[in-house]
């Protein structure tokens, strides 16, 4: 018992005890007599559909909402009362502080949530739901709840790593997250009755659809775990290595290709793949660290021709533009001849519009004063992708294309041929945006990283001379 992970066992003793072990039971118990004298004259059958949808509504807000928030406190609770870095000097290591965090944390929620799904799962039974589809709606229901802690717990970390002073509370943001992610689980539940039992094909190969459908959602619970794991590592302060997240954007590529089933499909496999990897370009970019530190921190390994820690230090963002730009080469060899040259156009196009909020995003965060940067970055790319292309017309239709980012015009228009006037137009003004706001960067970080390089090459030579 000395052996085992101390993270867990003080989680424990802080989660559980004789009170709310026996509190829980209670509650439910409590709802379940309610249910049955609000519908115990509507028939047997009937009362059992309500206690099986209260035992899924209950899972849903106690172990998957209300876990979702204990995740995200066990983190936000050590750096708000400072006892974070404490914990990263200690003997743990990072799948030790990974695993008895994220279990430890929520485990008076799983408490309730396994009562819950035992109810749950014995009237589905007494309604006549075959033994193996209770096991695998089970099983995705927990894979999906698993998904969401370790998604709570990192974004925490990420939350808190850029507000050390406890500023980093469970705000809309996270609220919003969740609410999205609820939605895979209701669709994985609600659709049980229709396309899961039906069959489907990947890779040529035929599947039973709730088969298939748990092994994903199994495979999402598991990449979750992995990159909770490398991010403890990284604030642990252990390197990890630089082919974790290519390597994941590789294994949901493959996933996804098993839904090809002719040649001409995979020039549209492929855009939805880049245009994916490109908005994920702008979610690395807003939750990374952009701050000064961070830039000295790569300098100096630059400098000191450390190449390995160089590209550990390499910003997420920026090696997935690299793989965006190099999928939708690949996406342009896969397309239709004639359209060659317009999409290569369009793919300079994106590149241009990508660089130019990279580089204003950058240039936002590099102020001498960067309060509230994230919220003038989304003002920026609301202007950018929204009012500013609704001035070019006046219909609320394009106004709503105009949020989406440039290169969903290779899906909407993916067979014209040649190149037109509006590719033309649309290159020539990325061309120019691009170049105000490198300009702009250009001297932002000349005004920060200049000086201090001017510092440093005076101190050099007083040390010299002396």
């Amino acid at each position: 018992m000395s052996t085992f992970n101390p993270e867990f066992r003080r989680h424990l003793w802080l989660e559980l005890s004789l009170p709310r072990l026996i509190l829980m039971p209670m509650l439910i118990a409590l709802s379940w007599l309610c249910i049955v004298v609000a519908f115990g004259g509507f028939g047997e059958e009937q009362l059992r559909q309500k206690i099986l949808a209260f035992s899924l509504f209950g899972f849903t807000t106690v172990t998957i909402l209300w876990g979702s928030v204990q995740a995200y406190n066990s983190v936000y609770r050590e750096f708000a009362e400072g006892t974070w870095d404490g914990q990263r000097m200690s003997a743990l290591t990072p799948w030790q502080m990974a695993w008895g965090k994220l279990l430890g944390a929520t485990v008076f929620t799983w408490y309730g949530g396994i009562l819950l799904l035992a109810i749950a799962g014995a009237s589905a039974h007494q309604l006549g739901y075959p033994n193996p589809d209770i096991f695998l709606y089970g099983t995705g229901t927990i894979c999906v709840t698993v998904f969401m802690h370790a998604l709570a717990m990192m974004y925490a970390l990420l939350a808190c790593r850029r507000k050390p002073d406890g500023g980093a509370r469970f705000g809309i943001g996270g609220v919003l997250s969740m609410v999205l992610l609820l939605g895979l689980f209701q669709t994985f539940y609600f659709s049980s009755g229709n396309t899961f039992g039906s069959h489907m094909t990947w890779w040529h190969h035929d599947w039973l659809a709730r088969k298939f459908v748990v092994c994903s959602l199994l495979a999402l619970a598991v990449w979750a775990l992995t990159g909770l794991w490398l991010f403890m590592r990284a604030e642990l302060l252990s390197r990890n290595a630089i082919w974790w997240w290519p390597f994941f954007l590789v294994f949901w590529m493959i996933w996804g290709a098993g839904f090809v089933r002719e040649y001409e499909e995979w020039f549209g496999f492929f855009s939805v793949c880049d245009g994916l990897i490109w908005i994920g370009v702008y979610v690395l970019l807003l939750t990374g660290r952009k701050d000064q530190s961070a830039w000295l921190r790569l300098i100096a390994a630059y400098r000191r021709e450390d190449k390995a820690l160089t590209l550990r230090l390499l910003p997420y963002w920026l090696r997935n533009l690299v793989i965006a730009i190099g999928v939708g080469i690949v996406a342009i060899c896969f397309g239709p001849e004639a359209s060659f040259w317009r999409h290569t156009l369009i793919l300079l196009s994106i590149c241009l519009f990508v660089l130019r909020d990279v580089a204003v995003i950058l240039w936002i965060n590099l102020a001498p004063n960067p309060r509230r940067a994230d919220g003038m970055m989304l003002v920026f790319l609301f202007v950018a992708y929204g009012l500013l292309p609704f001035l070019t017309d006046h219909t609320w239709r394009d106004f709503t294309l105009a949020l989406l980012p440039p290169f969903m015009d290779i899906l909407r228009h993916v067979h014209d041929p040649g190149i037109t006037p509006k590719v033309v137009k649309s290159l020539v003004a990325a061309l120019v945006q691009a170049m105000l706001a490198l300009y702009l960067f250009r001297n932002r970080w000349t005004a920060v990283f200049g000086r201090r390089e001017e510092m440093n090459g005076k101190q050099q030579k007083m040390a010299r001379s002396a």
